[in-house]
């Protein structure tokens, strides 16, 4: 099991992030949680079937001070970083691709690699001053717990019968850990 090594108790799953995933069911979200990616070590925190796709959440503790993306490339290239307090926090970044790119490879050729798929760090809680929008960096949305839900819901692509099918798919392919 992989998981973030200064905060291991996020590997179980935060119950403040489950239960806005779980609150969100009414509205047509699916979840299955601390899911296990076949042939790696890792551990997805959050494989969420919305009505717009599937979004695959790695949980992030709350913050120390205030995310951002910085660039620290120069002229010619582009350097993108999560920071975090004023600290690089690149590793929770990474943890999150690397889960979303395992996701991705363990789907290819299955009935749902057609699913349109998001990455996301989700921050479980953030002080209101320390976290002013959403934002990408390089595939991977950064985001905080209040504001995940609705981009699930923005479209919907997906009826409850085809969520359904594809939840159980889900389930059947990637074990509880």
């Amino acid at each position: 099991v992989q998981s973030d090594g200064e905060h291991p108790a996020l590997a179980v799953g935060d119950p403040r992030m489950i239960a806005t995933l779980e609150a969100a069911a009414d509205r047509g979200i699916l979840c299955l949680h601390h899911r296990a990616v076949p042939g790696t070590s890792y551990v997805v925190d959050h494989l969420v079937v919305a009505p717009n796709g599937l979004w695959v959440v790695t949980a992030a503790p709350e913050p120390s001070g205030r995310v951002e993306k910085r660039d620290l490339g120069d002229w010619f290239s582009s350097e993108p970083r999560l920071f975090v307090g004023g600290s690089d926090a690149s590793r929770l970044h990474l943890r999150a691709q690397h889960t979303f790119d395992a996701v991705e490879a363990a789907l290819a050729d299955s009935v749902v690699d057609r699913v349109p798929r998001q990455g996301v760090l989700c921050f479980v809680d953030v002080a209101p001053a320390w976290f002013t929008r959403t934002f990408e960096l390089e595939r991977i949305t950064v985001t905080w717990r209040r504001l995940l839900v609705d981009p699930m819901l923005s479209v919907t692509t997906y009826g409850p019968q085809t969520r359904l099918e594809l939840i159980r798919h889900l389930d059947a392919r990637f074990p509880s850990a």
